[in-house]
């Protein structure tokens, strides 16, 4: 871990969430917890998500899809007035999904990513957003494929850290080019060479596109072994950091206390509706 790497205060939901403007909510979803509720789950997908599902031919690829897919809905349906098996999802044209304004209040927007044991879904209004998370392995070609999908400024940056440092450095850029090409629903045919996101402190950079839009990023420790990457079309957002207890129709207050992330026995505080936690 480097200095400038943000570690997720995970707290349990409080029944009623608040988002106001220029507020991420950042949840936590472990498979393990989630592979509790697979079926139930799979029953509020819609056709094509089944369909997309049946496609996948690794079972634990295809636990991972259900599962954090399903979390989303439900997630996302603590905040929508229809229930998870009702949410009509759009798609951009690389496949990013959207929902439609619901009356009287600014649209959703929202983000999601799996690897390994960990699914992260983030959510805000009337702002894009794009998360990614990455398993943290060895990776001893980093300089090659920097080479084809750095910009020649990360290039450079990468190089000169301390060899020990480069290969952290080398995933902190590569989720950060991850979640601001997923904010912007372009994925990796953006063209990652044309933008630049440091792979070196300050946790917080502004990101240029091609365009006039520009990201907050941040970079997170989500739990030992992972890390993650947050863009945000704004400055200055607050964050708050919820572990997912289970489907809201399940019974709330049980499925809560059992959470526990994988390979760490993290502090889990409950709290107030109201309260900021970070």
């Amino acid at each position: 871990m480097e200095i400038g790497d943000l570690i997720c205060d995970w707290r349990v939901p409080p029944e009623k969430l608040d988002l106001p403007p220029n507020t991420i909510h950042l949840w936590g979803v472990t498979l393990k917890q989630a592979s509790r509720y697979l079926e139930e789950l799979r029953e509020t997908l819609a056709a094509n998500e089944r369909a997309k599902a049946s496609r996948i031919h690794f079972e634990v690829d295809r636990d991972g899809f259900i599962a954090v897919r399903g979390a989303l809905r439900d997630i996302l349906s603590r905040y929508h007035p229809l229930p998870p098996s009702e949410l009509d999802f759009s798609y951009g044209r690389y496949g990013k999904p959207a929902l439609p304004p619901s009356a009287g209040a600014p649209p959703l927007s929202f983000n999601s990513s799996r690897s390994g044991e960990w699914g992260l879904i983030a959510v805000t209004r009337a702002h894009a957003v794009g998360i990614d998370i990455e398993f943290i392995k060895p990776c001893e070609d980093y300089p090659a494929v920097a080479a084809n999908f750095f910009s020649p400024p990360e290039i450079r940056a990468l190089s000169t850290l301390p060899q020990e440092l480069q290969p952290h450095s080398f995933l902190k850029c590569w989720t950060r080019k991850e979640a601001v090409s997923k904010a912007l629903g372009t994925g990796i045919s953006l063209g990652w060479t044309a933008f630049d996101s440091s792979p070196a402190p300050p946790e917080r950079v502004q990101v240029a596109t091609n365009g006039d839009t520009k990201f907050s990023v941040y970079t997170f420790i989500v739990a030992p072994g992972y890390i993650s990457a947050l863009a945000f079309d704004g400055v200055n957002p607050t964050l708050k950091f919820w572990t997912w207890p289970g489907p809201a129709c399940s019974s709330f207050s049980t499925k809560a206390g059992t959470i526990a992330a994988p390979f760490t026995e993290p502090t889990i505080h409950p709290v107030s509706p109201n309260e900021v936690s970070r």
